[in-house]
């Protein structure tokens, strides 16, 4: 019994050496799929007219359109629009634009035209930020609470992306949940200046960043009260003023146009005009809203997010280069664990990463109740609990091989690799099956356990062989990654195919070995 103690020790060392080569294999969702197209968000300045930003975006759609390889080029100026889905939103300093590319289609052609079109869009974000015309919007306000809120100067802000057909969501996605709106701004300012420092990281973008250019009147209650005014008669009538109020309505055929009535554009038309508008229409002295009130040009947030009863802010980047979703997340969790946050703020990590964990728990589950069925199965036909058992060796045994193949093609673990472990949880026993029943039927006929498993291991070998090859021939065409769609297919023929060879050579060696060790009978 010595030699089949050492040979399961050995497989147990082997299988205890691969486990180590699972922090090596990075994880991710799913393998980003090469479709010779992807898209980028553009943002120009607040406040940006809408000409002016078509202009803009011409230039560099032109650009894009003479790159070599480059199909198609289309621009969406004035809205955004989620790649997939139908969210979206409507802005005048807003556009996205679509590339297209020629086939042969590669990752590399496609990230080489990626890095081009990036370049050329860090070139005109530095031309804006150097501009006289946007140099005033780098300095640092105040708010009235004391937060000072640095503002870096207005450029050009950009997104890369590609249509996803598994997840809207971005590779990754920090939340930062608070009340103060001011201090949320601050607090995913300097999260972001750390994001950008995090390698494998591009295009983070906030979506406290930018804003609106509003005007706010901020009202003194005491001069109203001393003139005998209250703020909501005040605001109402400036509303009425600057917005108008409609006062009635005419028909033409089947659409109804409103009658708004509001002042003259020539008081209404500057902040001046705001200060001097008149407040008291019925009063004899006029009085001016600049006297009860101070209006101020200002930045507004262009978005107030909430999510679970509170305000947040979401930070997002997107992936490059050769590292994988895990150890990016892994880093920014380091990162993000020293940011000082005041009380009542905290944050988390979302995006595609919040949904490759739910997808790797709800996977880990299936593959245990995989096994557990599997193992149902074999007890009722074998009535026996133990042989069953020594069968479902070959299993966990099977990550020797998986583990060892990922590593030597660089495949990172997914939800793709998840569901070939899976497959192999069914797979890899029916060797083990042949076996052990063979074993069982000559053991039954008289012959000794030591016999009966050197005469079924000569007897099964060649029906092994044979299944575990035909299986394995069978997948090579999809390990090769011959075709569009690869990148998800490629992943799990690889896992079944290292897992089905690993298996086949613990049927021949270890699952004797176990048999022997574990059935005490001669």
């Amino acid at each position: 019994m010595a030699i089949p103690a050492m040979l399961i020790a050995v497989t147990l060392a082997l299988f205890g050496a691969s486990l180590l080569i699972v922090p090596r294999l990075g994880t991710e969702l799913i393998p980003e799929l090469v479709q010779g197209e992807f898209f980028v968000d553009l943002e120009l300045p607040p406040g940006t007219q809408l000409t002016v930003t078509a202009s803009r975006v011409a230039e560099i759609e032109q650009f894009a359109a003479g790159l070599d390889g480059v199909a198609v080029v289309y621009t969406v100026t004035g809205t955004s629009n989620e790649q997939g889905g139908v969210a979206g939103e409507l802005r005048e300093n807003i556009a996205q634009m679509t590339v297209r590319l020629d086939p042969p289609l590669s990752r590399e052609r496609e990230e080489a035209l990626i890095d081009e079109v990036r370049a050329r869009l860090e070139q005109e974000d530095a031309a804006l930020r150097s501009s006289a015309a946007f140099a005033a919007a780098g300095d640092a306000k105040v708010d009235g609470e004391g937060y000072g809120v640095p503002q870096p100067a207005a450029g050009l802000q950009y997104r890369f992306g590609r249509p996803s057909y598994f997840s809207f969501r971005t590779p990754i996605e920090v939340e930062i949940r608070g009340y103060n709106l001011k201090l949320l701004e601050r607090l995913a300012a300097e999260a972001s200046a750390r994001m950008r420092e995090v390698p494998g990281l591009a295009d983070v973008k906030s979506s406290t960043e930018g804003g609106n250019p509003e005007i706010q009147i901020r009202f003194d209650r005491d001069r109203l009260a001393a003139l005998g005014l209250g703020v909501n008669q005040v605001a109402e009538l400036i509303r009425a003023k600057v917005q108008g109020e409609i006062a009635t309505d005419i028909t033409r055929e089947d659409r109804s146009i409103d009658i708004r009535l509001r002042a003259e554009e020539r008081y209404r038309d500057s902040v001046r005009d705001l200060r001097n508008l008149k407040i008291n229409a019925s009063a004899t002295t006029s009085i001016p809203l600049q006297a009860v009130a101070s209006v101020v040009e200002t930045t507004g947030p262009a978005e107030i997010r909430r999510a679970d009863g509170s305000r947040n802010a979401l930070i997002t980047a997107n992936l490059v280069g050769d590292r994988d979703l895990g150890s990016v997340s892994r880093d920014i969790e380091a990162l993000l664990a020293g940011l000082e946050l005041p009380l009542g703020f905290d944050w988390r990590l979302g995006g595609q990463r919040q949904e490759m964990q739910t997808s790797f728990d709800s996977m880990r589950l299936a593959a245990l109740l995989a096994v557990f069925m599997v193992y149902l199965v074999m007890a009722s036909q074998f009535e026996s609990l133990l042989h069953p058992f020594v069968i479902l060796f070959s299993v966990p045994f099977a990550a020797i091989g998986v583990l060892a193949t990922l590593w030597a093609f660089g495949v990172t673990i997914s939800v793709v690799v998840m569901i070939g472990v899976i497959l192999l949880a069914g797979i890899v026993v029916n060797n083990g099956i042949l076996l052990i029943d063979y074993t069982n039927q000559l053991r039954r006929q008289g012959m000794t356990k030591i016999a009966a498993l050197t005469e079924a291991g000569q007897v099964r070998l060649r029906p092994i062989l044979m299944t575990s090859s035909t299986t394995v021939l069978g997948l090579l065409p999809m390990a090769f990654g011959l075709g569009e769609g690869s990148e998800l297919r490629t992943p799990m023929a690889l896992t079944v195919i290292g897992g089905l060879c690993a298996s086949t050579m613990l049927t021949l060696l270890v699952i004797p070995a176990v048999y022997a060790t574990l059935d005490r009978r001669p």
